[in-house]
């Protein structure tokens, strides 16, 4: 049998029965005859599902061509020695049994490999990551431009970690040994000992390897951080062994194996938790291992790696030289931060990011970010506000804390290394006076001051921006020029200057759809006399569903003669548009040429939705070029209670809300207390103005089952809790003979993938009617806490949470299962019982919602009046 194959694929197997078909039929199906061509080895790690069986239908139906090993469980680098004693195929690979390979592959890599035969012991082509990412590898700059032969020692950044994505001549690997019982690199090391033996490797772009990210936690590249062999062990067994062999084999670590080992490490320095998995004496012994491993790699190296940040090399670069020092230079207003002669920072380049810039109740508020690497503490933010008289001022900045967002201090390795120094301004400004406003940052370190004026960018969702640099707000103009602030008092010559500078760089500018932009402002500029004085309202639930708190708030705002011109904006293509239609003529269709106007010049957002591209019509057309003309406020009217206290969209610097509405006093304090950088008068409780429209007058005998729309993704990875429930036959029969229905009501997400359910045939699914009405007639509700069971739990109507074992409900209404037995039991209780609230949670519901008088609506439109 000795060469009767071309390829032969090494598979190590461990717990991929829902992946291995995909990864063999990819072999099978290349457009190279498997047959003719493939050896399979199937390599089997003591699996614990149906893995093996799997492997045994394919080996009983490609007998000749599949070789089915078994083995104890000892990882993926024993698997593939063992396999590898079996290889009889030319050349070799090491498919892992959840990826899959490009229809091509085999063919293309044949054709390289007998094209330079006498150059290459293996080739590699690029790998894409699939399933929770679809990103490319980082390392895929080496497959850049035309097939070809690269040398390491001299392309050193052009590293090679895996044997997957990679095929070996036979008779030159079978000459080395994967590395067993270590967490990762056990291919990495042999790869890397065959290119200190022969530095020539090829690389081929078109074929592609698919690796796939698991959305769970259970690949073994997911999990092992958690482990202490992750840490020192492995630099031990891994990076040190393959520095030994290469001061054996060469007398030196080459620049490719320091390269390489860079990249090994950066897993390590980003865990964030690693003081609390590693112990102190453990955590010592990986920092010292981390230093030890530098002196074998050269500064440059480290500078100029391409897959590590700034933050990191200094990190790195500190590490190695086991020195930090501040520089400053007070009268030049420099700083320094350096690590012997490498400059880590020059914090006085760092910029400032501005969030927010308004003008309101004749204050201007500011609101941003500075990002260093010095203590927090060692660093005041300060405007100098000056008239042009000269009279200055100076204010201090409020430092603000967002402690759930990115703006936190990051830590590598363990070491506090980035500060994020978030910050607020309110600076009073007088109707009379015109103000040019700088900012400026001290830094006071150990006695060392210097103060230094640094650059100002805005982000993109900042209200003023690079290409449209001001607002006009009541008697002032609120323009960004050089790095600071002018508030100037406002003329039609002012304002039209601006707007034609503002249109001349649009013009000369390389901007898509700037166009449309200097389009919209002109005619902005013609129709602002005729529509200024008219105070526009717009309504919006989701971009294509209605009947949420936006919903009946507009229909009772459009029932009141406020002089207040409301509209409500909804997709042309959804269901409910025609419906709203047909009621109310100001329902609008997102972003047409309607909807557009109206925004331009609307005095109040009014959303049941936190979501940026939602607000603005124009977020498709380069949304920066048409800032400034909007200057409406955003009200919020949750849609669902922010149970997690971590909703990112209330965060004040993403949206700067006017109103947070709650429906109950503890969700607003929590709110208030949370780090959203709130005040009090912007998180009011008044109730949900659909709760308005509960009611329990025409209850049916429905059993309603509605998953929360947020798990819907998670539903779609792993079937198997909503398979399990819209397939319980027992419960429901038990349902069916007790005269109820059991309803599903699938959200829009999941209706597109209704077809790749199984479903029985006593369940109902429910895509017309909307949820509100579904809510009104059914008599008990199954959920994982979608944010219908508020709804329900104000209609005092029994819920049951479904959920799995490592999830919890904060503020339950109703009763908390986790299995389908218990699940049963607690249905038959309620139906026995007339589908009849307990007591207890009567007692609970009364306690949480703050209204039931039926007057949200009227409540929530007065102060938005007011406010």
């Amino acid at each position: 049998m000795e060469n009767k194959f071309t390829f032969s694929i090494v598979m190590a197997v461990y717990n991929v029965e829902d992946y291995i078909n995909e990864a063999i039929d990819s072999v099978l199906n290349q457009s190279l005859n498997f047959e003719e061509n493939v050896q399979l080895i199937l390599v089997d790690d003591e699996s614990s599902d149906n893995s093996y069986k799997i492997c045994e239908e394919y080996k009983e139906k490609y007998p000749k061509n599949i070789i089915l090993l078994s083995k104890e469980n000892g990882g993926a680098g024993s698997a593939r020695n063992l396999g590898l004693k079996y290889a009889i195929g030319k050349y070799i690979n090491f498919l892992d049994s959840d990826d899959y390979f490009s229809k091509n592959t085999l063919k293309d890599a044949l054709n390289f490999l007998l094209a330079h035969d006498d150059e290459v012991d293996f080739v590699s082509m690029p790998l894409r990551w699939f399933g929770a990412s679809n990103k490319t590898h980082p390392l895929n700059y080496k497959f850049d431009g035309n097939d070809r032969v690269v040398n390491v020692m001299d392309d050193y950044e052009f590293i090679q970690l895996h044997s997957n994505s990679s095929f070996f001549k036979r008779e030159v690997i079978k000459k080395y040994k994967f590395l067993e019982n270590t967490v990762r690199s056990e291919d990495s090391f042999l790869i890397n000992q065959m290119l200190l033996d022969n530095p020539n490797y090829g690389l081929i772009n078109k074929p592609t390897y698919y690796y796939r990210k698991r959305h769970s936690s259970s690949s073994l590249t997911d999990t092992v951080k958690s482990k202490k062999e992750y840490y020192t062990d492995y630099l031990k067994k891994y990076c040190f062994k393959l520095i030994d062999y290469s001061k054996k084999n060469v007398d030196e670590v080459p620049k490719f194996i320091q390269y390489l080992l860079i990249y090994e490490i950066k897993p390590i320095l980003y865990v964030d938790d690693i003081k609390s998995i590693l112990n102190k004496e453990e955590y010592n012994e990986l920092v010292e291992c981390i230093k030890k491993l530098l002196n074998y790699v050269d500064e440059d190296i480290i500078k100029e790696h391409k897959s590590i940040n700034n933050h990191i090399k200094s990190l790195l670069i500190f590490l190695k030289n086991d020195e930090f020092n501040i520089v400053v230079r007070p009268k030049k207003r420099k700083i320094f931060l350096k690590s012997n002669d490498y400059i880590i920072n020059k914090l006085h380049n760092h910029k400032i990011r501005l969030d927010i810039i308004e003008y309101i109740d004749n204050h201007l508020n500011i609101s941003g970010l500075f990002v260093g690497n010095c203590y927090n503490e060692s660093i005041s933010i300060k405007v100098a506000i000056k008239t042009l008289e000269g009279k200055e001022k100076i204010y201090t900045a409020t430092r603000i804390e967002y402690p759930t967002t990115y703006r936190n201090t990051r830590n590598f390795l363990g070491f506090d290394w980035q500060f994020y120094y978030s910050f607020d301004f309110k600076i009073p400004i007088e109707n009379d006076e015109n103000y040019k406003i700088t900012f400026l940052i001290e830094f006071n370190e150990n006695g060392e001051k210097v103060t230094f004026y640094p650059k100002v960018k805005l982000r993109t969702y900042c209200n003023i921006t690079e290409f449209a640099p001001f607002i006009v707000k009541d008697s002032k103009i609120i323009l960004f020029k050089d790095d600071s602030i002018h508030a100037v008092n406002y003329s039609f010559k002012g304002r039209l200057k601006f707007e034609l500078d503002l249109l001349h760089k649009l013009l000369t500018s390389s901007q898509k759809h700037k166009i449309d932009a200097v389009s919209v402002r002109i005619l902005y500029l013609i129709l602002k006399p005729f529509w200024k004085n008219k105070r526009i309202w717009l309504f919006m639930d989701d971009i294509d569903e209605a009947y949420d708190n936006a919903t009946y708030l507009f229909k009772y705002a459009s029932n009141n003669q406020d002089n207040i011109n409301n509209y409500f904006i909804i997709d042309k293509n959804s269901k409910d548009y025609k419906k709203l239609k047909k009621q109310n003529e100001n329902v609008v269709s997102y972003g047409s040429l309607k909807h557009k106007l109206l925004y331009l010049y609307s005095e109040k957002l009014i959303h049941s939705h936190v979501n940026r591209k939602w607000n603005n019509p124009f977020n498709d057309l380069n949304r920066k070029l048409f800032a400034g003309l909007n200057i409406a406020n955003k009200y919020y009217l949750q849609h669902f209670n922010n149970k997690d206290n971590n909703d990112d969209s209330l965060i004040k610097f993403y949206n700067n809300l006017k109103l947070i509405l709650t429906e109950s006093e503890y969700e607003q304090n929590k709110i208030i207390n949370g780090h959203y950088n709130y005040d009090e008068h912007i998180v009011k409780c008044l109730g949900f103005p659909r709760y308005d429209f509960l009611n329990n007058d025409n209850i049916e005998k429905n059993i309603l089952f509605i998953p929360s729309k947020n798990s819907y993704s998670v539903l779609l990875r792993d079937f198997s809790k909503l398979d399990e429930l819209l397939n319980d036959e027992d419960l429901l029969i038990e349902i069916n003979k007790k005269g109820y229905r059991f309803v599903f009501k699938p959200s829009k997400d999941l209706i597109p993938f209704l077809d790749l359910i199984k479903i029985h045939n006593l369940v109902t699914v429910n895509i017309d009617d909307s949820y509100q009405d579904l809510i009104n007639k059914s008599s008990l509700i199954i959920s994982n806490n979608s944010e219908s069971v508020l709804d329900f739990a104000y209609l005092k109507k029994p819920i049951i949470y479904y959920i799995n074992d490592n999830e919890s409900i904060e503020n339950n209404f109703g009763d908390i299962v986790k299995s389908k037995k218990c699940l049963l039991k607690k249905v038959i209780s309620h139906m026995d019982n007339g589908c009849e609230m307990s007591s207890q949670y009567k007692k609970i519901v009364d306690g949480y919602f703050r209204f039931d008088d039926n007057e949200n609506c009227k409540r929530v439109f007065s102060w938005l009046k007011n406010n």
